[in-house]
C-alpha cells in the first residue's frame, strides 16, 4: 500500500506538472500569434545516449532514446532504460511527449507512458512486468562546444502501482539529420 509521503509526492508532482504545462502552453501561444517564437524547437531528428540513477530502488540505468519533432514545440521520445541490478535484470520501455518551458527549449517537461518488466533471475520466480505513467522535466543548454553533441539532465518520476520512482538522468543527443 502506498504510504502517504508517495501519495504527497504524486499530488504535487501532477500539480506543478500541469500548472507549468498550461503556464508555458498559453505563454508560447501568445508569443506565436504575435511572431516572437515562430519555432521554438527548430530541430532534426536526434538519437542519444543516457545513465542514470533511481533514488528509490537505488540502481544505476543505462539507455537509449531517440527525439522526434512531430510540431514546432512537441517531441516524441521513445527510450529505452537497462537497469544494473544485482540479480536478474530489469529494463523498461517509455514513450513520452516532450513539450518546451522556455524560450529556445533549454527547459522542457512532458509525460508519457512506459512498462518495466523484472526478471529475478530465480527458478520458479516469474518475471513481473507493470505499466506506468513517466512526468519529467529536463534541461538541454546546447551543443557541447563545438561539435554537435546536445547533452542534458532530467528528473524523472514514473508513477507505478501507487509509488512515485524517482530518478535523474544524464546524456548526450545526436542530430541525425541536418545541420543545427
Amino acid at each position: 500500500m502506498p504510504s502517504n509521503t508517495n501519495r504527497l509526492r504524486c499530488a504535487i508532482s501532477w500539480a506543478v506538472l500541469v500548472s507549468l504545462t498550461v503556464l508555458v502552453t498559453t505563454n508560447l501561444t501568445a508569443q506565436a500569434r504575435r511572431g516572437r517564437v515562430p519555432n521554438t524547437l527548430d530541430r532534426t531528428i536526434e538519437a542519444g545516449i543516457r545513465t542514470g540513477y533511481d533514488f528509490d530502488t537505488k540502481d544505476w540505468a543505462l539507455g537509449l532514446q531517440v527525439r522526434l519533432p512531430i510540431a514546432s514545440i512537441i517531441e516524441l521520445i521513445p527510450s529505452g532504460d537497462y537497469f544494473l541490478v544485482d540479480n536478474g535484470s530489469s529494463f523498461q520501455v517509455n514513450a513520452d511527449l516532450a513539450v518546451p518551458l522556455a524560450p529556445r527549449g533549454a527547459l522542457y517537461g512532458g509525460a508519457g507512458g512506459g512498462f518495466f518488466v523484472r526478471d529475478p533471475g530465480l527458478p520458479g520466480v516469474d518475471t513481473r512486468t507493470k505499466l506506468g505513467l513517466n512526468l519529467f522535466v529536463g534541461l538541454e543548454p546546447g551543443r557541447l562546444r563545438q561539435s554537435r553533441l546536445r547533452w542534458f539532465a532530467e528528473a524523472r518520476w514514473f508513477v507505478i502501482e501507487g509509488d512515485n520512482l524517482f530518478r535523474l538522468a544524464v546524456g548526450v543527443n545526436f542530430p541525425l539529420g541536418g545541420r543545427r
